[in-house]
């Protein structure tokens, strides 16, 4: 099965060019927009706020592709880590990983329209702009951030998808979950890449004003998608290791029922067993993973806060 383009562009030239260009593009055409600007007749109220909008803009496309290459070696990594828990190991990387084009046709078109509704005004009164160029930019921008991000999930959902229905047939052994980790790994990235690319979001805010309507889209992406490709991909071997867990509890009890009362030592072996089972968890997932996905969430709430801290202050300096 072939890579994607981002994966074979990396592999012959040691880094992602295409990123680098879009930002020095894109970058390199407002800084000839810029001096024709009169922000007294545009609601954008300083240069300072419009150029981290542009910075956005610029820098999500980009890290999403540099990030897709690293998502698609670590799920590489996972399926070696797999083949020897599965039936059927010389089919597992196509069934993962192979592209499904109704997802990323379908995310491309969602992200190419949630992005183009955010301008909706702008779009509709394009004919009376003063500052055609700059509205034709930002929408540009925000177009290509949200088509790339479409694209980056309609290929990922279908890969967590399919991981979750490796997890409901793979082979478990309670006694030891180390196998399993690969699954976890795969989770925690996805929730590092949205939670970083939500952090981003306060360049918006660089010149020292912290405002709501910048961060709400991206919520309303980021949050969910961070919840879905942290679960999704657990859930099928969570299942798995309930169905073997609560196997292992039945024969358990059996054999407890069977047992001769007066053989204390072999019952006290099986009730001890039996509590033991009943104590192991079912996701494949340690304290440091689950330390590390939690630190990954409250990432942008700090990177807001500072925001605010730091609006505070120059209003302190300069007030």
């Amino acid at each position: 099965m072939p890579q994607p383009w981002p994966v074979r562009l990396a592999a012959r030239s040691h880094v992602l060019l295409a990123p680098l260009v879009w930002v020095a593009a894109y970058l390199g055409l407002f800084s000839t927009i810029f001096p024709g600007l009169d922000f007294r007749e545009l609601w954008w109220e300083s240069a300072t706020q419009l150029w981290g909008t542009v910075l956005v803009y610029a820098l999500v496309p980009g890290y999403f592709l540099y990030v897709f290459v690293l998502q698609w070696r670590r799920a590489e990594e996972a399926i070696v880590a797999l083949r020897p828990l599965v039936a059927e190991p010389d089919s597992l990387r196509d069934d993962v990983l192979a592209t499904r084009w109704s997802w990323l046709v379908t995310g491309v078109l969602i992200g190419a329209i949630y992005g183009l509704s955010q301008y909706a005004g702008d779009l509709a009164a394009l004919d009376a702009s003063a500052y055609l160029t700059l509205d034709l930019a930002l929408i540009l921008g925000n177009v290509v951030t949200w088509i790339i991000i479409g694209w980056v999930l309609g290929w990922r959902l279908p890969i967590s998808l399919a991981l979750s229905r490796v997890g409901r047939a793979v082979a478990v052994d309670l006694y030891d979950s180390q196998a399993l980790r690969p699954f976890a790994r795969v989770a925690v990235l996805d929730v590092l890449v949205v939670m970083g690319a939500v952090a981003l979001m306060p360049l918006q805010s660089i010149d020292a004003e912290f405002r709501l309507s910048n961060y709400v889209p991206g919520l309303l992406v980021g949050v969910p998608a961070a919840l879905l490709l942290f679960a999704v991909p657990l859930w099928g071997v969570h299942q798995r290791l309930r169905t073997v867990k609560g196997a292992r509890i039945i024969d358990l009890q059996r054999r407890i029922n069977d047992c001769d009362r007066d053989d204390v030592a072999r019952l006290e072996t099986l009730v001890s067993h039996r509590d033991r089972i009943q104590a192991l968890h079912t996701w494949p997932l340690d304290l440091r993973l689950i330390s590390r996905a939690l630190f990954y969430l409250v990432l942008p709430p700090l990177a807001w806060v500072a925001a605010a801290l730091v609006e505070n202050l120059v209003d302190r300096v300069i007030g």
